[in-house]
């Protein structure tokens, strides 16, 4: 059996930008983007989730979405995350120690939210990657009695220090 490693770069609000598969060396990633305009930074959300805020800056997320599972009473979202290499330091190793990495979910009306989730020591990251990543791997449970119906995009915000950014993949997971 074969297996595919599928690697998404996004930076900023960009919809689905590129991948490498089987490929250790990601895509270089696109121009940073700052959330599109109408995205308000801290309007009130549904769903118990947090207000997205506005990134503005120049990192891209390395990242894979494992699972999406919309069955039973939650939706369920697994992979991993990191912030890509700083364009100004590409020499400097990459880093997901002390990373908050927060699934985002973008309805089909309205502010995103985004939702904390649970470490996941993911080995073979750094195995792949370099040291430091072990951290990189997330889980989130989101109860869908707090969401409404809907199909809802799905994206990631990473902070680490004070870097951050938010990328938004081409999955969705839908409420009904």
């Amino acid at each position: 059996m074969r297996v595919r490693t599928i690697v998404v770069i996004l930076a900023g609000a960009v919809p689905f930008a590129g991948c490498g598969v089987g490929s250790k060396e990601p895509s270089p990633a696109p121009p940073a983007q700052t959330l599109p305009a109408g995205a308000p930074a801290a309007a009130p959300v549904a769903g118990g989730g947090q207000p997205v805020p506005a990134v503005t800056g120049k990192r891209g997320i390395v990242y894979v979405i494992d699972t999406i599972r919309s069955t039973g009473p939650d939706v369920v979202v697994e992979g991993w995350a990191f912030l890509d290499a700083d364009p100004a330091n590409p020499k400097k190793p990459l880093d997901a120690r002390n990373s908050e990495i927060h699934v985002v979910l973008g309805p089909p009306n309205g502010a995103p939210a985004m939702f904390v989730t649970n470490k996941v020591r993911r080995p073979d990251i750094t195995k792949v990657y370099g040291p430091n990543l072990d951290e990189s791997g997330f889980s989130a449970v989101i109860p869908k009695a707090s969401l409404g119906r809907g199909t809802y995009r799905i994206g990631l915000y990473v902070r680490r220090a004070n870097e951050e950014a938010l990328a938004f993949s081409d999955k969705t997971a839908v409420v009904d």
